[in-house]
């Protein structure tokens, strides 16, 4: 959305199931969601383009969140885990439990 005139942009397409939380970094160009799918996508919101399919939980991931330059996500998810991701090369940092 374009938040002055409130018109609609782009979809962000690559989910299967319902999406419950995003975050965009701090300079609105990158944003993290995640879904029912039990899978978070790292996204180039100019572009509109799935960067990274982050999989790696195995419930629903309810909250996502991005550093402030967007190199590093977390998702938090129903299987009682936190993942820490690398968004540059789309893979597990950490993995809390």
């Amino acid at each position: 959305w374009d938040l002055r005139t409130g018109k609609h942009i782009r979809s962000l397409v690559g989910h299967e199931d319902w999406v419950y939380s995003c975050a965009l970094s701090a300079d609105g160009k990158y944003a993290i969601t995640g879904s029912s799918d039990k899978i978070s996508i790292f996204w180039d919101v100019g572009e509109g383009e799935c960067l990274h399919s982050l999989k790696g939980h195995t419930g629903v991931v309810y909250a996502c969140s991005l550093s402030e330059d967007g190199a590093v996500g977390l998702s938090a998810s129903s299987d009682n885990t936190l993942i820490l991701w690398d968004t540059k090369s789309g893979t597990k940092k950490a993995l809390l439990e």
